[in-house]
């Protein structure tokens, strides 16, 4: 009985003991977290972006079942941008490389494909991440001016909101350079000059 009992204290020692050690190392005020820095979040938001936008590319040709449909579409790749950033506490400077744009070239019939309304879900969704991230944002739609004149296709501009009430201008405008029949979409975000954080 006399080991049971002198075992069971030094277990409900060595039990406290380690809650005190543990509480000692959680109030030791040497014990620091690191925390990111402005710089170090500001290029996380950016590759986050620019993550999206290359997901964009590949969901918007995947959204075409048949190689009928995504044989004449072109997908450009991203249009990027590189921005130095400074920090005001630290005044680290750092070059970021940011998102700016994503450009695709399809035919105009293809907007009677069901698979259409899916790949644009695609692009709008872009815009609205680009216009809560950064502001506002644009999706522009080129045609040939015959084309839309056939088509009484208006060139105009519209503002949308994001679901966080963002503006996203959506705008139609003529691109004599596009081949017949053919539709440029582009999604644009708003720039990012030089700046501090």
């Amino acid at each position: 009985m006399r080991k049971l009992t002198l075992c069971l204290v030094l277990a409900l020692a060595a039990i406290f003991t380690g809650c005190a050690s543990v509480q000692e190392v959680r109030n030791d005020p040497k014990v620091e977290v690191a925390t990111p820095s402005p710089l170090d979040i500001f290029e996380q938001q950016r590759k986050s972006e620019i993550n999206f936008a290359e997901q964009t590319r590949l969901d918007f040709m995947a959204a075409f079942q048949t190689k009928k449909a995504t044989a004449r579409i072109n997908v450009d790749p991203l249009g990027l941008n590189q921005v130095t950033i400074t920090e005001n506490q630290s005044r680290r400077t750092q070059s970021v490389q940011v998102f700016e744009s994503l450009s695709i070239t399809l035919p105009l019939a293809l907007k009677k494909n069901p698979d259409y309304v899916v790949a644009m879900s695609k692009i709008k969704a872009l815009a609205e991440k680009m216009a809560d991230e950064r502001g506002f944002s644009e999706i522009q739609f080129f045609l040939l001016p015959t084309d839309a004149a056939a088509k009484k296709i208006k060139f105009e501009s519209d503002t949308v909101k994001s679901s966080r009430g963002n503006p996203i201008t959506v705008s139609k405008s003529a691109d004599k350079s596009l081949g017949k029949g053919m539709q440029r979409i582009v999604v644009k975000a708003a720039p990012i000059q030089k700046m501090e954080l």
